[in-house]
């Protein structure tokens, strides 16, 4: 509801910084929730999933990484990032 009602007003970009600041400062749910609603938002953009993936890494949760990182590549086979670091994970 909250992604519907600023659709046309939401920076990607600025909002997924503000996810990585609130995951940095220790508040890992928030900065998922804000990427969530990016996500959401900008359903033809790699780059925030991308970015998703990273934290559910760094959060321990590699199947997720693994599908999100798939996802960014649907979206942009060029991601070489989340090709390496698929090829880390072992897919």
């Amino acid at each position: 509801a909250l992604a519907t009602t600023y659709a046309g007003v939401l920076d990607e970009r600025q909002l997924v910084h503000h996810s990585e600041q609130f995951y940095e400062a220790g508040e890992r749910l928030k900065g998922i929730a804000i990427l969530e609603i990016v996500v959401a938002s900008f359903p033809e953009s790699w780059f925030p999933v991308s970015i998703m993936a990273d934290l559910q890494i760094e959060g321990g949760d590699t199947t997720l990484a693994i599908a999100n990182y798939k996802k960014s590549l649907v979206l942009n086979p060029d991601n070489r990032w989340a090709t390496d670091r698929l090829k880390e994970l072992g897919e």
